[in-house]
């Protein structure tokens, strides 16, 4: 059940980043179109064909740690930012407090670092790989945010 669970919220909300990313980064502007109804068509079958081509090149297992693995670190990185948020622009207004900050937020840091740790010791080729991954992610990004940004630089 979690796993399908967890299928399904990565079906629904991964196009919606692709969809945002195509709209920040005029390099993926083609991610952004979406049909009458409103539904970033685009993304979804981009996503669909990234994930079938990862299907078909890993068994079940290494694909499950391999995607577990980034989504943990990108859950860490996304809390650790709220906390140094925080920190740093105290009154900064807020929709929502979290009780007994920082606790909560500390206790799901060191919970989920222990799995990363574990993970990264126990499972080195799904490491190898998610670090390629998200090496190449970030060469791709910093190459379209200064691709996006090169038509204004001209323009002054």
């Amino acid at each position: 059940a979690l796993l399908i669970s967890t299928i399904s919220a990565m079906t629904l909300t991964g196009p919606r980043v692709l969809h945002v990313i195509g709209q920040d980064l005029s390099v993926f502007g083609r991610l952004a179109v979406t049909n009458k109804q409103g539904v970033p068509h685009r993304a979804i079958w981009f996503q669909t064909v990234l994930a079938l081509i990862f299907v078909m090149l890993s068994s079940f297992e290494p694909l499950l740690v391999f995607s577990g693995l980034l989504l943990s670190l990108m859950s860490f990185l996304a809390v650790l930012g709220l906390i140094i948020l925080r920190i740093r622009q105290p009154d900064l207004p807020r929709a929502f407090r979290v009780p007994l900050f920082p606790l909560v937020p500390i206790v799901y840091l060191l919970v989920t670092g222990w799995a990363l740790y574990f993970i990264m010791t126990t499972r080195p080729v799904e490491l190898i790989y998610s670090v390629g991954l998200l090496g190449t992610a970030l060469i791709v990004y910093a190459m379209a945010r200064w691709r996006s940004a090169k038509p204004q630089r001209e323009a002054e």
